[in-house]
């Protein structure tokens, strides 16, 4: 939740599928123990609490997976490196 929280404002849009999270934890979550439960249930509210709250509007970098040209030409790379670090874990 914590990660979610750094989101600041931008996660306002998830404070729907939270609510549904924690009714369905508070309501009709089975065989879990209810001290549990309401740990998690207060968690996810005091969650949403902090998210509606919140006034940060941190600027979000957008993650893209790879175009195909970079997987080609980083691909030799990413396996040497890898390589590497195994010998380095194994000596």
């Amino acid at each position: 939740m914590k990660v979610l929280l750094s989101y600041g404002t931008h996660a306002k849009v998830v404070i729907p599928e939270l609510t549904k999270i924690a009714d369905y934890f508070e309501k009709d979550e089975k065989n879990f123990p209810k001290e549990m439960t309401l740990m998690k249930v207060n968690c996810v509210r005091e969650t949403i609490r902090a998210i509606q709250a919140s006034t940060d509007s941190p600027k979000l970098i957008r993650l893209a997976p790879p175009t195909s040209i970079e997987r080609i030409t980083t691909a030799p790379m990413n396996a040497n490196l890898l390589l590497n670090r195994r010998q380095f874990l194994h000596t």
